[in-house]
């Protein structure tokens, strides 16, 4: 049978004069969003009374639907399987329709500027905020909130500052800004962050560690306290890009600080009340604790050798699985809030000294591709001890930590091995080597 295709307008000459003008052609991947209005023609095939298949078209407007506005660019309002799932049809046009009403723009509400010098760096969607840090949103300064882990939302984009439902969870405004963060004078900084004494100066060329402190300098008196991360992961990002780099990998602001870190000469022990008879036994980041538990850590102290602060694992049983989560959640660091309690002090005394090493002098070690003599550990080298320098203790080879945990190094209660445990804090067991 012969079929014939024809395109027969739908619209008569009297309907056209009130029917709607047709809006912008739908084009596949321009920007749309909920609201946007396109027209496209609809063409329907059908079979006339002979049996011949007669093809129709008309032009009609649709709308984009607001909960389903992401694929609006993509679903062809042709198609009836796309139109579906994107478009609302809002009938036949012809013509072109006139642009929209623009409203008069509302006026945007102004905010008293805020009590800072400037204007932070634009709020950025995915980057990791910390504790109190500031970002800018159409020239308003918001503060991220400084509540424990409260800070991991504020780079999530549902809640943007000022901009999302849920915002003010995360984000606190302070108003509006002028200018840029960095002051032409010395800047205002928080007393609650200052570090008190900076560390050494951050070096493109040296090598850093988990939970490492660099300082960098604002101004000729003052400058910023940074931490690389105590995850280890997170870490090695600290010897690929610079403190405060724009992709807030591997640094962690502090604080500011001033002139110096001195070690302390041993800490305050008045502060703290004596608990029990005696001290639990030293922490062991092998064991595994209950809630509850108590153990002791050792520190410096220039009257007695060493002093032990006690730690009591939290009672909440879900808290309490951090005191099994791994050195970066050991008592004293700077996770051990989450696990441990601080709950008094105890007495106690340094184990002696380990039995002579089986042999004097240096021995060979091999480090990877060299082998190189590494010397024993001795107290009259204490003030030569910093960050990669290795000793041995019989067999044993040692690697002084970074800062500040050198520091210890140099302290005789740190002597490496010894049972106490204390010197994990200062040294790592580094593999074995034989004697020369």
């Amino acid at each position: 049978m012969y079929k014939s295709i024809a395109l027969l307008p739908l619209l008569t000459s009297s309907a056209t004069a009130q029917t709607p003008g047709c809006h912008p052609q739908w084009r596949s991947g321009t920007s749309y969003t909920g609201g946007s209005l396109v027209s496209t023609t609809i063409y329907t095939t059908t079979t006339n009374s002979d049996g011949d298949e007669v093809t129709t078209s008309e032009k009609k407007n649709f709308e984009c639907q607001t909960a389903n506005e992401a694929h609006c660019p993509q679903y062809d309002p042709a198609v009836p399987a796309q139109q579906a799932g994107a478009w609302t049809d809002e009938g036949v046009c012809t013509g072109t329709a006139p642009p929209p009403v623009t409203s008069a723009p509302t006026t945007s509400p102004t905010h008293p500027i805020w009590s800072g010098a400037g204007c932070p760096e634009e709020w950025v969607e995915g980057a990791e905020y910390d504790n109190g840090e500031l970002a800018l949103v159409d020239g308003i300064v918001y503060r991220c909130s400084e509540e424990q882990f409260v800070n991991g939302w504020c780079g999530n984009g549902g809640y943007k500052p000022g901009d999302s439902q849920h915002w003010e969870t995360a984000w606190t405004l302070l108003g509006g800004c002028e200018g840029t963060i960095a002051p032409t004078g010395s800047p205002v900084f928080d007393p609650a962050r200052d570090q008190f004494g900076c560390p050494e100066a951050f070096d493109e060329d040296a090598e850093y560690e988990a939970s490492d402190k660099v300082s960098t300098p604002v101004t000729a008196d003052i400058s910023l306290v940074w931490q690389c991360s105590s995850d280890v992961h997170e870490a090695s990002y600290c010897n690929q890009q610079v403190p405060g780099n724009e992709f807030k990998q591997g640094w962690k602001l502090l604080g500011h600080c001033t002139g110096t870190v001195a070690p302390t000469a041993s800490p305050a022990f008045d502060a703290l009340t004596e608990v029990g008879d005696g001290c639990p036994d030293v922490y062991d980041e092998d064991a595994t604790y209950e809630p509850s538990d108590t153990v002791a850590v050792f520190i410096p102290d220039d009257l007695n050798g060493a002093r032990a602060v006690v730690y009591q694992c939290k009672s909440d049983v879900h808290m309490a699985q951090y005191c099994n989560a791994g050195v970066n959640f050991a008592p004293g660091t700077d996770n051990s809030a989450m696990g441990w309690s601080v709950i008094g002090s105890c007495d106690g005394t340094i184990a002696p000294t380990a039995a002579p090493i089986a042999f004097s002098g240096p021995c060979q070690w091999l480090n990877g591709t060299n082998t190189v003599d590494i010397d024993a550990w001795d107290t009259a080298d204490l003030a030569t001890y910093e960050k990669g320098t290795r000793v041995r203790k019989g067999g044993d080879v040692y690697k002084c930590k970074g800062y500040p945990f050198y520091l210890w190094c140099r302290n005789p209660a740190y002597e490496p091995g010894n049972a106490n445990g204390i010197w994990a804090d200062a040294w790592t067991a580094a593999g074995e080597c034989a004697a020369v």
